[in-house]
C-alpha cells in the first residue's frame, strides 16, 4: 500500500493539508476537502447523534457513491465518488456529578457560643479556592463538551431535611441539576459559587458555607442521581467528584431543649418530634450512639457498592483525616485528590490539574467499524477518518503507520485500529483526542470507500 507523506495537522484551529505524495493524485482544493453533506447517491447514510443529552455531539451525514478499487497515493477526495459509505463517530457523552461540602468549616464562621471570634478562619483556605477552582475547570473551553450537575452538603433545610436522601437525588433539590458546560451552562455553576470572604458582591443565591456533614446521606442520594442520569443516557459515562473537608458529623439540639447534641450519623436522630432522649435510635437503654469510625465505614460501604471506578473523593483542609480519605478512595477504586494541608493556592491548582486528568480519561476516542450496508465487514484499506473544526474546512486525518497505537507519538492527526488486519474499532490517537474534546463545536466521521490514508512520521 502506497503511503502519503505529511507533517502533523493543528487541531482544533485549523487543518493544513499541505502533503508531498510518493505515486499520482493531487490534494483536494478548498472546495474540494469540505465535507459534503448533500452530495447524496446510492449508499447515502444518514448519522444518528445517540440517546445523548444535548445536541453539541458529533452529527454526520452520508455521502453516496462507488467504492474505490485502486490505491490512491493522495489524500482521498470524499466528492470524488469513492466514498460508498459514512458513519456518525461520537465522543462519549461524560457527565461530572459534582457533591460539594458546604459545611460551616470550609469557610469563616463566627463562634456560635459567644457570638465573638471565630470556630473556623477558612474561606481563603479551603472554600474560596475549591470554588474558584471549579468555576476554572467549568468555563475552560476543554470542558465544552462535558455536561455537569452541582449539589451541597448538606442540603437545605434543618437536620432532618438535610438527611434525607432524596434531598440529595432529586433533579429538583440540586442547585443545579445535569447542564452541558456551553456558555448558559457554565453561568449556571458559577451563579451558584460565593466568594465567602464579602469582600465582593455575589447574585443573590449564590451558596456560602454553613451547617453540618450529613455525609451518608449525602453519598447517598449523589449515587442514586448518578444512576438515574446513567440510567437515562445509557451510552454515556457518569462519575462523581465528592469533595468534604471533614469526618462525618453535624450538631443536633433536641426540640424544646438548648444543650446542642453532636452526631455522627443521620441514623441517630431521634423521631422528628420526640422527646431527647426517648425518641433517639442511640441514646436509650439498650444502644449506643453510632461512632465516628463506624460511620466512616458505612460511607465506606456505600461507596464500595456504586458502580466501580465512578466516584472520585477529594480531601482539603486539615479537619478531614488522611485515614478516612484513604478509606474512602480506597472503596472507589479511584486515587485520592489529596489537597489535606495545602494551601489555598495549591489546593485550587491541584483540583484543577485533578478535574483535567478526569476529563481526559473518561471522554474516550474510540468508534465502533460498523458493517456495511450490504452486512459484509469494512475493509481496513477502504477507512478513513475525516476532522471538521467548528470553524474550518474538513479534512482527513491520517492512519498511523503500522495501523497501530505504538506509532501515535506526539501526532495530533492520526488515528489507528484496534487490530489492523480484523479491525473492530478505530481510536483517535491520545493527542489527537485531546485535541478534538478542545473543541465544542467540531465533528467527526468515519468513511469508507476511499483507500486509506497513511501518515508517516
Amino acid at each position: 500500500m502506497k503511503r502519503v507523506l505529511c507533517g502533523s495537522l493543528a487541531l482544533p484551529l485549523f487543518l493544513s493539508t499541505a502533503c508531498s505524495t510518493t505515486g499520482g493524485g493531487t490534494p483536494p482544493d478548498d472546495s474540494s476537502s469540505n465535507v459534503n453533506p448533500s452530495a447524496g447517491g446510492a449508499g447515502q447514510h444518514t448519522g444518528s447523534s445517540g440517546n445523548k443529552a444535548g445536541t453539541t455531539g458529533f452529527t454526520f451525514t452520508g455521502s453516496g457513491g462507488t467504492a474505490s478499487q485502486t490505491t490512491s497515493t493522495a489524500i482521498a477526495d470524499i466528492d470524488s465518488g469513492c466514498a460508498a459509505q459514512t458513519t456518525p463517530a461520537e465522543l462519549t457523552q461524560v457527565n461530572i456529578i459534582v457533591l460539594l461540602d458546604k459545611s460551616g468549616s470550609m469557610g469563616d464562621q463566627a463562634d456560635s457560643a459567644t457570638a465573638s471570634g471565630y470556630d473556623w478562619q477558612n474561606c481563603t483556605s479551603r472554600w474560596n479556592p475549591v470554588a474558584d477552582a471549579l468555576k476554572a475547570f467549568f468555563a475552560d473551553a476543554n470542558s465544552g463538551r462535558l455536561y455537569a450537575s452541582l449539589s451541597f452538603l448538606p442540603a437545605d433545610g434543618d437536620e432532618y431535611a438535610m438527611c434525607t436522601v432524596k434531598n440529595y437525588s432529586n433533579s429538583s433539590a440540586l442547585k443545579v441539576p445535569l447542564t452541558l458546560l456551553d456558555d448558559a451552562g457554565r453561568a449556571k455553576f458559577t451563579a451558584k459559587l460565593c466568594d465567602c470572604s464579602g469582600t465582593t458582591a455575589e447574585a443573590a443565591g449564590c451558596i456560602v458555607p454553613s451547617g453540618g456533614t450529613p455525609t451518608l446521606a449525602a453519598v447517598q442520594g449523589t449515587i442514586a442521581y448518578a444512576a438515574t442520569i446513567s440510567a437515562k443516557y445509557p451510552d454515556s459515562k457518569t462519575v462523581i467528584v465528592f469533595l468534604t473537608d471533614g469526618e462525618p458529623g453535624f450538631g443536633f439540639t433536641p426540640s424544646g431543649q438548648t444543650v446542642q447534641q453532636h452526631l455522627y450519623s443521620c441514623d441517630d436522630l431521634p423521631t422528628k418530634g420526640s422527646t431527647w432522649p426517648n425518641g433517639s435510635n442511640c441514646v436509650n437503654d439498650s444502644t449506643v450512639c453510632t461512632t465516628p469510625d463506624a460511620e466512616v465505614q458505612k460511607v465506606s460501604l456505600v461507596i464500595q457498592n456504586a458502580p466501580a471506578g465512578s466516584i472520585y473523593v477529594a480531601g482539603v483542609g486539615t479537619d478531614l483525616s488522611s485515614e478516612t480519605l484513604d478509606t474512602w478512595a480506597t472503596a472507589s477504586g479511584n486515587d485520592p485528590i489529596d489537597l489535606l494541608k495545602m494551601s489555598g493556592a495549591e489546593a485550587g491548582a491541584a483540583l484543577i490539574a485533578r478535574l483535567e486528568s478526569i476529563r481526559k480519561s473518561s471522554i474516550k476516542c474510540v468508534f465502533p467499524m460498523p458493517t456495511s450496508t450490504t452486512g459484509d465487514p469494512i475493509a481496513p484499506d477502504k477507512t478513513n477518518v475525516s476532522y471538521q473544526p467548528g470553524t474550518g474546512k474538513a479534512a482527513y486525518l491520517f492512519r498511523t503507520a503500522d495501523g497501530t497505537v505504538s506509532s501515535c507519538g506526539s501526532a495530533t492527526n492520526s488515528w489507528y485500529f484496534d487490530n489492523p488486519k480484523v479491525p473492530t474499532s478505530i481510536t483517535l490517537c491520545p493527542n489527537t483526542c485531546d485535541a478534538l474534546q478542545s473543541d465544542p463545536n467540531g465533528k467527526i466521521q468515519l468513511v469508507f470507500g476511499c483507500d486509506v490514508v497513511v501518515n508517516i512520521l
